[in-house]
């Protein structure tokens, strides 16, 4: 891991990473068809690669107004592009190349937010978004000529928001949650 970070303020950040990730022998979900019924087990691949790159942004909006609730607000970003492949060796079927993504990795993944902290006042708010890519959740497999076909989680993007209030000097935190399942 390679990473490069830049403080403007104590509550602002600026941060570019790159990474490379090798494993052996990497556990992975498979399913295989035993009758009518899939059946779910763990195994080794031969080996495993993760690499890509990283950028973090947190800017604090208090120099752009006066506004009390603009001062006490932050835009947050997160942005990572992510290549991973696992290599079979010998264990490779007619299902599946020798070579593919690794199980449970996006290739992309994304994140943005809003937050606001008064700590005078105990409030905080925060309304995020999250984006995945694609990605194999339980990978397929083959025995005796059935074919079980990998599982595909599909792109998709979360929404959260959070409220928040301190109480009794900071001794009970109230907190309601709202997010997209």
């Amino acid at each position: 891991d390679a990473r490069y970070e830049f403080y403007p303020t104590s509550s602002e950040t600026v941060s570019f990473g790159v990474f490379y990730k090798k494993f052996k022998n990497p556990i992975e979900n498979y399913v295989q068809p035993v009758g009518l019924s899939p059946q779910f087990t763990l195994q080794n691949a031969s080996s495993a690669t993760n690499y890509g790159a990283e950028l973090e942004l947190r800017k604090s909006l208090d120099k752009i107004s006066q506004n009390e609730i603009i001062k006490n607000l932050s835009i947050v970003l997160n942005a990572s592009y992510i290549f991973s492949q696992v290599d079979l060796g010998k264990d490779s079927t007619l299902s599946q190349a020798q070579k593919r993504p690794l199980q449970g990795q996006s290739p992309y993944v994304f994140n943005a937010g809003l937050q606001y902290i008064n700590k005078e006042a105990g409030w905080s708010f925060a309304a995020n978004t999250n984006r995945v890519g694609d990605r194999i959740t339980i990978h397929g497999n083959q025995t005796t000529g059935n074919t079980a076909p990998a599982f595909w989680e599909k792109s998709r993007t979360f929404l959260d928001f959070q409220i928040a209030k301190n109480l009794l000097k900071n001794k009970i935190e109230l907190k309601l949650n709202v997010r997209n399942a």
